[in-house]
């Protein structure tokens, strides 16, 4: 999945949050949802507007930018 496939232009919407594609769900509820403990199966049951491989791809996304910044910062 693509960047486009996962958020929708922010634009100012709920205070230029980046949201999850065709919800009304910031992608940080994703990241604060599993931090506290919650499985991703568990978030996507709660937020029914989520796929589970929308919430499964936003995670990687994100691990892979912050492998490139890591990977960055060494150069």
């Amino acid at each position: 999945m693509t960047e486009a496939d996962l958020f929708d232009p922010v634009s100012g919407r709920f205070g230029g949050a980046l949201m999850c594609k065709g919800t009304a769900v910031p992608v940080s509820v994703l990241f604060e949802t599993l931090i506290a403990g919650t499985s991703v199966d568990r978030f996507v049951e709660t937020y029914s507007t989520v796929q589970l491989e929308q919430a499964k791809a936003t995670i990687i996304w994100a691990g892979s930018g912050f492998v490139e910044y890591r990977h960055a910062q060494r150069l």
